[in-house]
């Protein structure tokens, strides 16, 4: 819990106009997520704080990497981040039984002294994360992934047909959305 505390941010004292913060991003804030698919990373979150009277806007930027597992070869791997979001955050009165207006502007309390940007910066990691990820190709194309795997995976794929050559099980299916 501790860790989280540096994500913490007083802006209650800060003027008005824009302050920057850094924030390291490692395997103890990971551990704090219990989050499966990424088991820790190194990474440096830079923020723009741009304070105003009626709202708060927070820019970040990302970079570094995150470790998480290949899926293609299900070996570890570094994943490379480097990518920036937004947030606006509304200061204004306390809404009874609700802390957000619509979807994506939360709203903080005139009482409120602090803000922890934790939540927000695993959220974002989590989203820049790509459906697939796999280790990258080396310069000639060929991939980077644990060769003994892919040979695994070669051995168990399905052989090729010769040309012209269907399976007439789904030959039977091919016609049948026009029945319908």
């Amino acid at each position: 819990m501790k860790k989280l505390l540096d994500f913490t941010i007083p802006f209650k004292g800060l003027g008005l106009g824009a302050h920057s913060f850094d924030f390291q991003v490692d395997q103890k804030f990971f551990e704090f997520f219990n989050y499966s698919e990424l088991e820790s990373g190194n990474l440096r979150v830079d923020l723009i704080l741009d304070r105003q009277i009626s709202h708060m806007s927070l820019d970040f930027h990302f970079h570094g990497t995150v470790r998480t597992v290949c899926d293609r070869c299900l070996d570890e791997m570094d994943y490379p981040l480097d990518f920036k979001e937004s947030l606006v955050i509304k200061l204004g009165d306390e809404i009874p039984d609700a802390r957000h207006i619509g979807e994506d502007v939360p709203v903080i309390s005139h009482h409120e002294t602090e803000i922890n940007v934790a939540q927000f910066v695993f959220e974002f990691i989590v989203l820049a994360l790509p459906p697939r990820k796999v280790h990258p190709d080396d310069a000639d194309g060929n991939p980077t992934c644990d060769p003994e795997m892919l040979e695994k995976l070669d051995e168990y794929l399905a052989p090729d047909s010769p040309e012209g050559e269907t399976d007439p099980r789904w030959d039977a299916l091919k016609n049948a959305w026009k029945n319908n």
